[in-house]
C-alpha cells in the first residue's frame, strides 16, 4: 500500500484454508484491509460512471413529478473496488449507501 492510512473490512470467503477467519455458515469471515487512496479512486471512478447514466435521465417524468433522489447501495470487495449492489440471496449483505440529490435550479431566479 502507498498511503498510510487504510480501514479494515470484513468479507466472506468460501476458501477453508484462510487462517485467522471466522466460521460464518459454510463461508468464513475475513479481515481485509483496503488502502483509503485506493478506496476513493474507485469510488470517484463509480459516481463519475454512474453519473453518465443519471445525465441521460430526464428532469421530469411527467404529471408534474421529478426524481429529486437516487439511493444507491454499494458494496467494497476485497481489493477496494466498488460494486452496485442487485438483489442478493445471500443471508448477510452490508451496504453503503448514497444518496444523490439533483442541484436546485437556477429556474425561479
Amino acid at each position: 500500500m502507498n498511503n498510510k492510512y487504510s480501514f479494515t473490512i470484513i468479507t466472506m470467503t468460501d476458501d477453508s484454508n484462510v487462517k485467522g477467519g471466522l466460521p460464518f455458515g459454510q463461508s468464513l469471515a475475513q479481515k481485509v484491509s483496503i488502502d483509503t487512496d485506493v478506496f476513493s479512486n474507485n469510488l470517484n471512478l463509480f459516481l463519475v460512471s454512474f453519473n453518465q447514466v443519471l445525465e441521460k435521465q430526464p428532469r421530469s417524468i411527467g404529471n408534474g413529478f421529478s426524481i429529486d433522489e437516487v439511493e444507491l447501495n454499494l458494496a467494497v470487495n476485497v481489493s477496494g473496488g466498488i460494486e452496485l449492489i442487485g438483489k442478493a440471496d445471500i443471508g448477510v449483505q452490508s451496504a453503503i449507501k448514497v444518496k444523490l440529490k439533483r442541484e436546485k435550479s437556477n429556474e425561479s431566479e
